[in-house]
């Protein structure tokens, strides 16, 4: 958002789109050349070992998304709407996120954890449902119940 705002041209989306790309290119590729049992658990792209590398990978990944993101909501203003409501809710939905992955990956165990293309499929599946769940609920009740809480415990 900062990149958005500190600049008034697009030449940062590219270079955001192209970072992450590299990003997540060079997780890879440094992931691949692990050979130690350190570097095996530094170098992991996977969620749970928490290493440096998957660290980079994230980054990439948010790099990208926000710089499609942008380009979308500019290109398709339509968008913007459900977006603006998503945001306006945007406690519920990450407390949501994470009842439902916890049902779902480890009460149910529906889905396993395999890896980053796993955990992204997941994301883009609950963020599109938790969008128009958002919509949904903020023509029918205005703020989120979440939300709504929060105010009324902070006054």
């Amino acid at each position: 958002m900062l990149l958005a705002r500190a600049f008034d041209t697009d030449w940062w989306r590219a270079a955001a789109l192209a970072g992450g790309f590299a990003l997540i290119a060079l997780a890879n590729i440094v992931n691949s050349t692990a050979t130690t049992k350190f570097q095996v658990l530094f170098l992991s792209t996977d969620p749970y070992d928490r290493g440096a590398v998957y660290a980079a990978s994230a980054l990439g990944t948010a790099l990208i998304a926000y710089a499609v993101i942008d380009w979308l909501a500019e290109r398709f203003t339509v968008a913007l709407d459900p977006l603006r409501r998503a945001g306006q809710m945007t406690l519920t939905l990450y407390l949501a996120h994470v009842v439902v992955y916890e049902f779902t990956v480890n009460q149910w165990g529906l889905i396993r954890p395999a890896g980053l293309d796993l955990a992204l499929t997941f994301a883009l599946t609950f963020w599109v449902v938790g969008i128009m769940a958002a919509v949904a609920w903020s023509r029918r009740f205005g703020l989120g119940p979440a939300e709504r809480l929060y105010r009324a415990i902070g006054g």
